[in-house]
């Protein structure tokens, strides 16, 4: 019984370093965009926060207009 919870604990463990390799690789990414093109990353930031702010007055409007 301790081989076959040998191989349950290995998959959880591979997914776990997986995981964190991949934060780490779009955490690079990110900081190397920002300090290359912050003008860029800072208009993409400014695109995301507008986007978000349409979607909240959409969903403001739609609330209003049900109970009015």
């Amino acid at each position: 019984m301790s081989v076959t919870g040998r191989h349950r604990c290995a998959p959880k463990i591979a997914a776990v370093d997986v995981k964190k390799l991949v934060i780490a690789i779009v955490v690079i990414f990110v900081l190397f965009f920002v300090i290359s093109q912050p003008r860029a990353s800072a208009d993409f930031v400014l695109n995301i926060l507008h986007l978000l702010e349409s979607a909240a007055n959409s969903v403001v409007l739609f609330l209003r207009s049900l109970f009015t």
